[in-house]
């Protein structure tokens, strides 16, 4: 018994110790970061300084190379929408939608057209854009609206199959039609009936798996081939899905030159143009790039400074031209950039 007692003692000795010590490097490890804290009393009052690590040049990172600069813009107009959220262009007909949950705008690219009321009601800012069928797709915050001859609906607010928390994109292909759900982190699947088809949640492999969405900011795209992508915005990359949600690449890295996507989660806005290539929106610092396939950097669409910087996001749509348009929400302003000569 008493060499029993005794290796209890000494094993609550050792637990003792090792508590103690972590502890010790916890308080360390914490303490580390006091200098980052603000002072007694100063607490937003700007008066406190960050470490050298903790900081970067905004100014610095609005600079770069005029040379890179490959569009100009060559037209915009005012929509004459409050707080507009949604871009979509039909190919075909040759007309911009612009959506508020107010209305919807239907014109030329000068802007020409007129304002009418929603054809569904939109409680909450989504998602627009036109299926392959020229089917208007709207999208609340947790409901699909097919607008064509006539007008479908589907989802509801949720987190089971084929319900939704976030609606912040919507593609359609001659197939299916893929939500993107920022609140529940996946991409869910349906047929052209709205019905549930199955959903994406990312890589299903690696330490990597499922998407990192920090922000209600996650966008899709369909490429020529059919295939899906995805702004995985915590990883600040484009990821590359087949049809069925396999995955098949990705590419994208975060930094402060302009090739790479800067902040917590970014690109928030991308689009496809007629020739493969990704052109790509940012948030924090304002700018619209222009990427091949793989990733490799081609130039700047837009720089820091062209729009309102108190813009979340810029949505991005393509016309059979290849010009490139970009709603500005704050201002209420759509621009058009057309690749230079």
């Amino acid at each position: 018994m008493a060499g029993r007692e005794r290796s209890k003692i000494v094993t609550a000795i050792f637990i003792v110790a090792l508590g103690s010590f972590a502890g010790y490097f916890l308080a360390e490890y914490l303490f580390s970061f006091r200098s980052a804290l603000p002072k007694a009393g100063n607490a937003g009052t700007g008066k406190n300084t960050l470490p050298d690590n903790f900081k970067y040049d905004l100014a610095a990172l609005k600079n770069y190379d005029p040379k890179l600069l490959s569009y100009s813009e060559t037209a915009k107009f005012k929509t004459g929408l409050k707080e507009p959220f949604g871009l979509a262009v039909d190919k075909k007909e040759g007309l911009i939608f612009v959506v508020s949950t107010e209305g919807l705008l239907a014109c030329n690219d000068k802007g020409t057209g007129k304002i009418t009321g929603l054809p569904v009601k939109l409680e909450n800012a989504g998602a627009a854009a036109f299926g392959a069928s020229g089917a208007l797709l709207l999208a609340g915050r947790d409901r699909v609206n097919i607008i064509s001859k006539e007008i479908l609906t589907f989802g509801k607010k949720g987190r089971g199959d084929g319900e939704f928390s976030f609606i912040t994109a919507v593609k359609a292909s001659d197939k299916y039609i893929f939500v993107a759900d920022a609140g529940n982190r996946r991409i869910s699947k349906f047929d052209l009936q709205g019905r549930f088809l199955g959903k994406i949640a990312g890589k299903a492999e690696g330490a990597g798996r499922g998407f990192i969405i920090p922000s209600p900011h996650m966008d899709i795209e369909l490429d020529g081939s059919g295939e899906l992508w995805v702004a995985d915005t915590g990883r600040l990359q484009l990821e590359n899905y087949s049809s069925e949600g396999v995955f098949l690449g990705a590419w994208g890295k975060h930094g402060v030159n302009i090739d790479e996507f800067i902040g917590c989660c970014n690109p928030v806005n991308f689009v496809i143009d007629r020739e493969g290539n990704f052109v790509t929106a940012e948030k924090g610092v304002l700018r619209i790039k222009k990427y091949d396939r793989t990733g490799k950097f081609l130039g700047v669409v837009a720089g820091p400074g062209t729009f309102n910087e108190k813009n979340a996001g810029i949505p991005l749509a393509v016309d059979s031209k290849n010009r490139i348009y970009a709603l500005d929400p704050v201002e209420s302003t759509v621009r058009i950039f057309s690749q230079k000569q």
